[in-house]
């Protein structure tokens, strides 16, 4: 009941974060990154790091039939690529978004 509901993903926020924004637990909301955007629900989460924003991964499939197809979104729609200067690998981890109640 915290990551998919139906069709709805869940975004883990910080209570503090949350209400900064105006949002409340199980608020629709839109999560826009230069990427894409997505719509989710709120979580509340006393354990999400304040100014962090997270979304279960596979979730969002295109296809899959009734059994995946359609449930939650694809967190991967989001991610703006970047490298980590020290290691090289991608900062999928990174990304910055704006939410807005939907």
């Amino acid at each position: 009941d915290t990551q998919l509901r139906k069709q709805d993903s869940f975004a883990e926020i910080n209570p503090g974060t949350a209400a900064g924004l105006g949002l409340r637990e199980g608020d629709r909301v839109t999560i826009q990154s230069e990427a894409g955007e997505l719509t989710a629900r709120v979580h509340l989460f006393e354990g999400a790091m304040p100014g962090n924003l997270y979304l279960p991964l596979g979730l969002g499939h295109t296809e899959g039939g009734v059994y995946l197809k359609g449930k939650g979104a694809n967190p991967a729609d989001l991610i703006v690529g970047g490298t980590d200067p020290v290691s090289g690998h991608i900062q999928w981890w990174k990304t910055r978004v704006r939410v807005r109640k939907a």
